[in-house]
């Protein structure tokens, strides 16, 4: 029968009381939420007339994460930070390169033309 006051010993001799095997049980369980915390930002990428912007990049500041909003200028991506803020960089040609701090959630990026007056060759 159970005896709380027994030590359960496991194979590799560890042994431990029958209340120090929840106490550890749950810690681990703990552990494991933490590590394997994640913080998605998702939305659409529009221009100044709402109209969506495809193909855009866009990245995790000062890391190598990044994607692509699609075709619809939808876009996803996913931040292994436990901070729940991130800070996305995005940027496509023709446009002002936008840097915006977002938490987890949907969101519409709207990005500006960057108007360049090209001189003509003579």
């Amino acid at each position: 029968m159970f005896d709380p006051k027994k030590k359960y010993c496991s194979g590799s001799g560890v042994c431990f009381k029958n209340n120090n095997r929840l106490f550890i049980g749950i810690l681990c369980l703990f552990l494991v939420q933490i590590n394997f915390a994640q913080t998605i930002v998702s939305g659409k990428i529009v221009d100044i007339n709402n109209e969506p912007l495809p193909f855009v990049h866009l990245r995790i500041e000062n890391t190598s994460i990044g994607t692509i909003s699609n075709d619809l200028g939808l876009f996803a991506i996913v931040s292994n930070s436990a901070n729940k803020n991130v800070t996305i960089v995005a940027s496509s040609l023709g446009y002002k390169t936008k840097v915006v701090t977002l938490n987890a959630g949907y969101h519409i990026l709207s990005m500006s033309q960057d108007i360049i007056e090209l001189v003509g060759v003579t």
